[in-house]
């Protein structure tokens, strides 16, 4: 069922739910106020009549008299009965005409005269010191009549209006929803092969325009990560390209030319360097799509932060066999830490080894470590050339590096600040850098500690 349909459902069932109560609300009010209204016309009558007996001195008189008014004045039927209920006189409406009564409440009370209903008042009169009970009979046909008259009109006009107000809902409903049918016709519009479109906004800032304002952030987003995939899949097919070139070319040489000893073995070697160079950067792959999936769970164990500090600070001094390095550990003692330790021991192995890269002979790097209680942070320094301000946000893009041929002979993919980066995120924490050109980098992790 469309939403317009069921749009059209609800308007119609609430107006529905509002049209009934009010229709029987009304059938009460003109009924009660008719039978109401036939009550004070039954009395004033009934007044009228007892008025007659005292102006004759004969019953037979005063029959005749009330005869003659009944169809003129009052348009009632009249009986006189004594106290004991016998008839004494009565009009001629009563004449070869099956009556029935009973009595209702009080000096009410209702019968049938041939068939039509009416209503009954009976009063006491004082005739020449002889007490009598006069009937007088008032004809409720008219209130019989205006019941089912309203009973027919609401039984045919409520369908009637029901369905006029789904008529009415339903065009209402297909006007409010027309804007977000053309928005879904744009939407439909907008394919992969060009994501920078964008849905255009309403005029009236309402719900339909912030609506489009999320899809048009959504769609951003979308195109920001399909941009990515495709300089991912483009830099990942060159850097996979470069070493089985090489060792293409490697083998091809040693099946067209005869070789020495000595060459194969050089050829052989530079062969196993390019086999090296792939499998670091099959493994950085595998490593980056294992922390992307949503269905990694993260284990956390008690981990010492300064023991595993200080293995870094020893891993990366049996590192640096060239440069002569100096290592600094500035950490103080601290609790335990729930995090997954072999992560980020490699975040920091990736921070470390970029720090020796690109910090010249003789310089220091620098670990240092502080918690609070709700986050540890621990930052490594540099004494390098820095990192310029329009690139210090893009060095953690994949393979993006900024000086290529060198980071490629040191044996980089550009991988390395990515996967830190992703492990970070992983732990809810981040990594970012703080760096001027000529004095420096600085790398600071932030890890949320929690303590279950």
């Amino acid at each position: 069922m469309s939403l317009r349909t069921r749009l059209t459902a609800v308007f119609a069932a609430l107006f529905g739910g509002l049209l009934i109560p009010f229709l029987f609300f009304l059938y009460l009010y003109l009924t009660s106020w008719f039978n109401t209204d036939l009550h004070e016309l039954t009395e004033h009558d009934a007044a009228e009549v007892v008025a007659v007996f005292s102006e004759h001195d004969s019953l037979a008189v005063v029959l005749k008299d009330l005869h003659r008014t009944e169809a003129d004045e009052f348009q009632v039927q009249i009986r006189l009965l004594d106290e004991t209920g016998k008839v004494i006189l009565e009009s001629y409406g009563f004449d070869g005409v099956t009556s029935k009564s009973h009595a209702v409440s009080g000096p009410w009370g209702q019968g049938t005269l041939g068939g039509t209903p009416y209503l009954i008042y009976r009063t006491a009169v004082t005739y020449k010191s002889i007490n009598y009970i006069c009937e007088v009979w008032k004809s409720a046909e008219g209130l019989g009549l205006l019941k089912d008259r309203l009973r027919l009109i609401f039984g045919f006009g409520a369908p009637i209006i029901l369905l006029f107000s789904a008529l009415v809902g339903y065009l209402f409903a297909r006007r409010a929803l027309s804007p977000v049918d053309r928005l879904r016709e744009q939407a439909d519009m907008i394919s992969s092969d060009d994501l920078s479109a964008r849905l255009p906004l309403p005029r009236n800032r309402d719900e339909l325009h912030r609506l489009t304002a999320t899809l048009n952030r959504l769609l951003a987003r979308i195109e920001g990560s399909f941009d990515a995939m495709k300089r991912f899949t483009a830099d990942a097919s060159h850097e996979l390209r470069i070493p089985l070139t090489n060792l293409r070319g490697i083998i091809d040489v040693n099946l067209r030319k005869k070789r020495t000893l000595e060459e194969h073995e050089e050829d052989m070697g530079d062969a196993l360097d390019e086999v090296h160079r792939l499998t670091h950067l099959t493994t950085n792959l595998l490593t980056l799509a294992t922390i992307d999936s949503s269905k990694q769970s993260l284990s956390r164990t008690k981990t010492d932060v300064l023991t595993l500090l200080k293995e870094v600070i020893e891993s990366a001094r049996r590192l640096d066999l060239e440069r002569k390095l100096s290592f600094v550990l500035n950490a103080p003692e601290m609790p335990s830490v729930n995090v997954n330790a072999e992560l980020v021991r490699q975040v920091l192995f990736i921070l470390v080894d970029n720090a020796i890269k690109y910090t010249p002979a003789g310089g220091r790097v620098t670990l240092s470590a502080s918690q609070t209680a709700d986050q540890l942070q621990i930052d490594v320094a540099d004494t390098g050339e820095g990192i310029q301000l329009d690139e210090q946000e893009r060095i953690f893009e994949r393979f993006y590096r900024i000086d290529k041929s060198r980071a490629r002979a040191a044996g980089g993919s550009g991988l390395g600040l990515a996967i830190a980066r992703s492990i970070a995120k992983s732990h809810g924490g981040q990594l970012t850098v703080i760096s001027e050109p000529g004095h420096g980098s600085t790398f600071r992790l932030v890890l949320p500690t929690p303590t279950n």
